[in-house]
């Protein structure tokens, strides 16, 4: 049961670090600190559901070579954000990046650059990030742990909803939004 609080923990502090990983993008194009995501927190939950699957991946690929786990970890992050893209796109009409402009791209979901980025980042995070996380977690008594993991959850869910909310009243039929300029695009899905 523990083991569920200190997950929690982990997909929140990768979901922080996700956010930080992104704001000297946002700081380039906007001069400023701000979300390119669908949260209003500081968190991208893509980074933290990345970090989680690695996590019970590492479990698992631990003894097998590396250039074997850095193929696994090059593609199962690609699917997710592949999937998450195609996802957001197809039920909220909004598309949170676009890598169109990288070349082999796939729709401007997925490109080979970012994709090999991932892999070195979540072999970086199953070898080093993910182990400091887990020590300094287990170094704090179990019921903070509880408390911090209900807090994070209730936060991270509270943010979705009301995001969620927020966008669903916003965004008009037909009309998708690329987040990362707040500029609505035309529905192109229906070209005869």
């Amino acid at each position: 049961m523990e083991s569920i609080f200190i997950l929690i923990i982990y997909f929140a502090v990768c979901a922080f670090i996700g956010w930080l990983v992104e704001q000297p993008y946002a700081i380039r194009d906007k001069n400023k600190f701000e979300n390119f995501g669908i949260l209003t927190g500081p968190f991208v939950p893509i980074y933290g559901f990345v970090a989680l699957v690695a996590y019970f991946l590492s479990l698992i690929l631990f003894y097998i070579p590396l250039p074997a786990q850095l193929l696994i970890y090059f593609i199962i992050p690609t699917l997710i954000e592949f999937n998450t893209s195609f996802f957001l796109e197809k039920f909220f009409r909004i598309k949170l990046w676009d890598y169109s402009n990288y070349r082999c791209n796939l729709k401007g979901r997925i490109c080979l650059r970012l994709s090999v980025l991932w892999g070195i980042f979540l072999i970086m995070g199953v070898y080093f990030l993910q182990p400091i996380v887990i020590t300094k977690v287990l170094t704090i008594p179990q019921l903070w742990i509880r408390g911090i993991a209900i807090l994070f959850l209730i936060f991270i869910i509270t943010d979705f909803i009301f995001s969620i909310k927020r966008l669903t009243k916003i965004i008009p039929k037909g009309v998708k939004l690329y987040i990362k300029n707040k500029v609505p695009l035309k529905d192109d899905s229906r070209k005869s």
